[in-house]
């Protein structure tokens, strides 16, 4: 099952999630991109951990209570300061992993959003951002923090099944051409019948 990048609030619930968790575990795969990750971060049964969602609420509490106290001149660059438009990472590659083959031991990523998770502790770390040092195109200063050490691509495996999470769309608009064969992978090379943790 694919989840493409999306918004999936209200559509699977506590006992949807169940089901699928039950349907992975019995063999299934599930790969969730971009903003589909949030369906299972945090979420009982999978191992996919936010960073940023402690922070968030602080910075918004924060931003609330001294948002009457920035210059309206000021307000948007306020804003952006957490956000990110589109930025290129380098990457670190675990070529050894059937997600990654094809590849070395880098690649570069588009970031199109500050959502950032903790590296798997029970899974397979395949790509990863061990820094935060953005190589082209805009990050808000305040996003940096929560990317260090952060999960791109990871695969979890739950009973016989796999969860792959793609935490940057590797097909974005079609032109992110190095990430194409990360998909094809997780779609033909990842078998969750494979060496276990």
């Amino acid at each position: 099952m694919v989840l493409p990048n999306g918004y999936y609030n209200g559509l699977l619930g506590e006992k949807q999630l169940k089901d699928l968790a039950s349907w992975v575990r019995n063999g299934g795969k599930v790969i969730a991109i971009g903003n589909a990750n949030r369906l299972f971060a945090d979420k009982k049964g999978f191992g996919l951990t936010s960073k940023n969602k402690d922070s968030d609420a602080k910075e918004a509490n924060k931003s609330d209570k001294n948002l009457h106290l920035v210059a309206y001149d000021q307000l948007e660059r306020e804003s952006i300061q957490n956000s990110i438009t589109g930025a290129i990472f380098k990457t670190a590659v675990d070529p050894s992993h059937p997600l990654a083959f094809g590849y070395d031991h880098s690649y570069f990523t588009l970031k199109l959003s500050s959502n950032s998770y903790t590296y798997l502790e029970n899974g397979f770390n395949v790509v990863r951002l061990e820094d935060n040092t953005a190589i082209s195109g805009f990050a808000g200063h305040k996003t940096f923090e929560n990317l260090t050490k952060s999960l791109i691509f990871g695969e979890e495996q739950i009973g016989r099944g796999s969860l792959i999470y793609m935490v940057d769309n590797p097909l974005f608009r079609g032109f992110w051409e190095n990430g194409k064969l990360f998909f094809a992978n997780a779609l033909f090379m990842t078998n969750p019948s494979m060496k276990k943790l």
